[in-house]
């Protein structure tokens, strides 16, 4: 256990070492997915102009950065580091997308299918109870930084 709440309670739907492998290789494109249809999704609503949609991501992963940090610096510091490439490849692909409703749609296939890999080949396949419905905002919390906690 890691002394936070918060991780501990997602790590209970994922006690395999199967599993917790099939998020790290399935997180970032989660990851990735979300922060271009979150952006997308406020592009879409003329809420923000496409420079605002890569701050709104940016000011996000900055937040997600110095939570992790404040948590485990170094552990912080490794998640930032397995998610720099995917969040690089989220900011140009919403910059260079001029159709929100593409960005939308590429973003949330993205990551329905790395969620639906991680569900079906992660914890059933390791033997591990499903996702629960409850837990979706620790998760959006927490799942970054878990699926890099068990490298090291």
């Amino acid at each position: 256990m890691t002394n936070n709440a918060g991780i501990d309670y997602y790590a209970e739907a994922h006690l395999s070492n199967w599993n917790s492998w099939m998020h790290t290789i399935g997180m970032p494109f989660t990851f990735y997915g979300i922060s271009c249809w979150v952006a997308a999704l406020f592009g879409m609503m003329r809420i923000l102009s496409k420079q605002n949609q890569n701050k709104l991501q940016l000011a996000i992963w900055y937040v997600y950065a110095l939570h992790y940090m404040s948590i485990d610096f170094k552990r912080g510091v490794l998640c930032i580091a397995f998610y720099l490439y995917p969040i690089y490849r989220a900011y140009t692909k919403t910059h260079s997308t001029k159709s929100n409703f593409k960005l939308f749609l590429h973003g949330f296939l993205v990551s329905f299918l790395a969620l639906m890999f991680q569900e079906s080949i992660g914890h059933y396949l390791g033997g591990d109870i499903p996702s629960r419905p409850e837990g979706v905002f620790n998760a959006i919390l927490y799942a970054p930084l878990y699926s890099t906690y068990h490298i090291v």
